[in-house]
């Protein structure tokens, strides 16, 4: 029986050591077991048991073949790196970490719009405006610095050891829950947040009709607004932190797509970084010119889904 085993590695030792590879290793050792003992059943020597099954699953070119693999892919599996387990760790801590920064970065740039909404005296409101959203920009920096420190594991393939492999396809199998958690939770705040600003409007609309006061139009105006950004960026939070971390246990155990992936996506980056500036100086150009503060705002939404739009047609047009 250990010459059986002792086979079966050596067919697959020079095999890329992925998931399918593993899979159809184990397959193949079950079927040569379960077949040497039918043989031993039906009287057959050990030596010849073994010598039967080795014949009749040991064709490592049909192997290939049935799994796709060619010499050139061979070769340039062999040639490709291994990340040692320290160093994949020390990526995961970091992008979790790097997730909540720019958790945090969005959910403050979008709460700052919310002084924006009240009617406050003098230029308080954009004061406010600036001084959180510069906070939000600056965790956007040191993350994106700090980011970059890691840009070879997310831009060149490598390979895993399959301990390491197992052990954190375990840990991924484990936080999926959490995954689907923080999703459902901010799905259901978003919709609370524009649940919240009709309530509040509609909730203040006889009290203004009644009084007709200005202070009173502007404050519902700038609660209702407020509830629904707190909504949001809250939810944007746990979408974000949620999408990073799984994205990057993404980018360890299936290097090759996610390489692939990210060079599909740089382009879209590149858009992202015109279109998302000059968004934000047409909504001050509409604040300051002409007091359009609220609903200026929408245009970034608008860009985001033009952006979004214009990725998906080209990608499903040149596919």
């Amino acid at each position: 029986m250990n010459i059986i085993h002792d086979y079966v590695d050596t067919m697959f030792k020079d095999l890329p050591k992925t998931e399918e590879v593993i899979r159809m290793k184990l397959e193949i050792l079950d079927n040569m077991e379960e077949a040497y003992h039918e043989l031993l059943k039906e009287g057959k020597t050990e030596n010849e048991a073994i010598g039967a099954v080795i014949s009749q699953f040991g064709n490592i070119n049909e192997l290939k073949e049935e799994l796709g693999i060619s010499q050139d892919e061979k070769e340039e599996t062999a040639s490709i790196p291994f990340k040692e387990e320290e160093e994949i760790m020390d990526y995961l801590h970091f992008k979790i970490n790097f997730g909540h920064m720019m958790g945090l970065g969005t959910a403050l740039c979008i709460v700052a719009f919310i002084p924006t909404a009240f009617d406050l005296a003098g230029d308080i409101d954009m004061i406010l405006f600036l001084l959180i959203a510069v906070m939000g920009v600056v965790l956007f920096i040191i993350g994106g610095i700090k980011n970059n420190d890691y840009r070879e594991l997310e831009t060149q393939q490598f390979q895993v050891r399959p301990a390491v492999k197992e052990k954190l396809q375990r840990q991924y199998e484990q936080s999926k829950t959490m995954f689907s958690t923080k999703i459902a939770i901010g799905v259901v705040l978003c919709i609370f947040g524009v649940i919240s600003y009709m309530i509040i409007e509609n909730a203040f609309n006889w009290a203004i009709r009644a009084t007709s006061s200005h202070f009173l139009h502007g404050f519902s105006e700038g609660l209702a607004t407020g509830s629904l950004f707190i909504c949001a960026a809250v939810g944007i939070y746990l979408f974000i932190t949620a999408g990073i971390k799984k994205a990057a246990y993404d980018t360890i155990l299936h290097n090759r797509q996610k390489v692939i992936q990210k060079k599909q996506e740089e382009e879209e980056d590149k858009l992202y970084a015109i279109v998302m500036p000059t968004a934000a100086m047409l909504y001050l150009i509409m604040g300051f010119c002409f007091g359009w503060w609220h609903p200026g705002w929408i245009i970034f939404p608008l860009a985001v889904i033009f952006v979004s739009g214009y990725s998906y047609l080209k990608r499903d047009t040149f596919s």
